[in-house]
C-alpha cells in the first residue's frame, strides 16, 4: 500500500473513498462470477482509474504502475 500511496497517483480523502468503492465492488463482482482476482492489481487500476478522473493522462506515474504490474 506504501507504493499506492502518492507515489501513483496524488490522493484526497475523497478518492482514496473513491479507490475503496471501486475496488470493492469489483472484487465482489469478481467473486460472484467465481472468477480469480488479485486485490492488490484491482487496487491499482481503481487508483489509476480515479487519477485518470483528473482529465490528464501525466498525473499517474506510470513507471509505478508498470512496476506494479511486472
Amino acid at each position: 500500500m506504501r507504493n499506492l500511496g502518492n507515489r501513483l497517483t496524488l490522493q484526497s480523502p475523497t478518492r482514496g473513498f473513491s479507490i475503496e468503492l471501486g475496488s470493492v465492488v469489483t472484487i465482489i463482482l469478481a467473486t460472484r462470477l467465481k472468477l480469480p482476482i488479485s486485490t492488490t492489481q484491482c487496487l491499482t487500476g481503481a487508483t489509476v482509474g480515479v487519477g485518470l478522473c483528473n482529465g490528464d493522462w501525466r498525473a499517474i506515474n506510470w513507471r509505478m504502475v508498470l512496476w506494479i504490474y511486472a
